[in-house]
């Protein structure tokens, strides 16, 4: 089994910064920081990687548009199916937060869990 590396002080800093203004449950997953609207998870840190809940449809359009977008696996071969993450975290910070727009925008379309 791999082991979980922890998300660094740089990677949790970017994540409240982008995250800051946005009112929604923060819990740990894991161990990591992540972000719930209506009890569903949208996006979190994840060892050195942010991760973002986007619609099927949509995914495949943001994995052609920008390399650094990939499927979101926590273990290699276990892919979280309407999750991506993106490399490179400090250099796009614009898309991060485009990405967490559109994860929220969809989050309200989703029931809420109980």
């Amino acid at each position: 089994m791999e082991k979980f590396v922890k998300s660094s002080i740089g990677v949790i800093a970017l994540f409240e910064e982008l995250t800051s203004p946005i009112q929604c449950d923060h819990k740990k997953m894991f161990g990591y920081p992540c972000l719930f609207v209506n009890g569903n998870m949208f996006c979190g840190t994840f060892a050195d990687r942010i991760f973002v809940r986007i619609s099927g449809e949509r995914q495949k359009e943001w994995k052609t548009r920008y390399s650094r977008i990939k499927d979101f696996e926590p273990m290699q071969g276990k892919r979280m199916k309407e999750y991506l993450e993106i490399d490179g975290l400090e250099d796009n910070r614009g898309i991060i937060s485009a990405l967490i727009a559109e994860s929220i925008e969809y989050m309200k379309t989703l029931k809420p869990k109980t």
